[in-house]
C-alpha cells in the first residue's frame, strides 16, 4: 500500500472549476460600489487617483486569477484526500499538494476552501502565504449542483480537524452561573 504523499493525483475526490457567471456579477457590482465611493468622497484629487489606479490592479487580478480563470495560476482543479489535504491543479499544469485549513467556511451556498502548500513551516513562509495563500471560492456554478454537494459531503467528513469546543462551553456556562 502507498503512502498518503505517494498517491496518485487523481485517486481521491476530483472537481474540475469554471468561471461562473453569477460571481463575476456579484464581484462586479461591489467594485462599482467601491469606485463610486472612492470617487465621491473628500479625498485629494491624487489620492483618489491613486485608489483607483490599485483598485484597478487589484480587480484585474482577481478577475483574471479567482473568476474567469484565464490566468496560468488560476486554480482549475482540485482533488481532494482523506487526509485533510488535497492536489492542486493550476491552468499551466503544475500540481501541488497543500493542506486544507481549518479556517476554510462551509454554507450552504458556498465553500471558501483555504490551502497552504504541504510542508511549508516557518515564520517567513507564513508570513509570505498570507501574502501568497491560497483560497478558492467554491459555489454551485462552479462545479455542478450535484458535484457541489458531494463536495459539501466528503469536507463534513474530513471535519478540518477542528478543536471540540463544548468543554469550553461548559466551563463558562458554570462561570455565569456562579455570578
Amino acid at each position: 500500500m502507498s503512502t498518503p504523499s505517494e498517491l496518485p493525483i487523481n485517486s481521491g475526490f476530483t472537481i474540475t472549476l469554471k468561471p461562473d457567471r453569477g460571481l463575476v456579477i456579484v464581484y462586479s457590482f461591489f467594485m462599482v460600489l467601491l469606485i463610486a465611493a472612492v470617487w465621491i468622497s473628500a479625498l485629494a484629487f491624487w489620492i483618489k487617483c491613486l485608489l483607483l489606479t490599485v483598485t484597478a490592479v487589484y480587480m484585474y487580478n482577481l478577475f483574471k486569477k479567482h473568476l474567469l480563470m484565464t490566468h496560468d495560476k488560476a486554480i482549475s482543479r482540485l482533488t481532494l484526500t482523506d487526509f485533510n489535504w488535497c492536489f492542486v491543479c493550476y491552468n499551466n499544469n503544475d500540481v501541488i499538494k497543500a493542506d486544507i485549513l481549518p479556517d476554510s467556511v462551509l454554507t450552504e451556498y458556498l465553500v471558501i476552501l483555504n490551502l497552504k502548500p504541504h510542508g511549508k513551516s516557518g515564520w517567513i513562509k507564513k508570513i509570505l502565504f498570507v501574502l501568497y495563500g491560497e483560497s478558492v471560492l467554491i459555489t454551485r456554478g462552479r462545479v455542478g449542483a450535484d458535484r457541489f454537494r458531494d463536495l459539501k459531503r466528503r469536507l463534513k467528513l474530513i471535519n478540518f480537524n477542528k478543536p471540540n469546543l463544548k468543554p469550553e462551553l461548559k466551563q463558562e456556562e458554570s462561570v455565569s452561573a456562579d455570578h
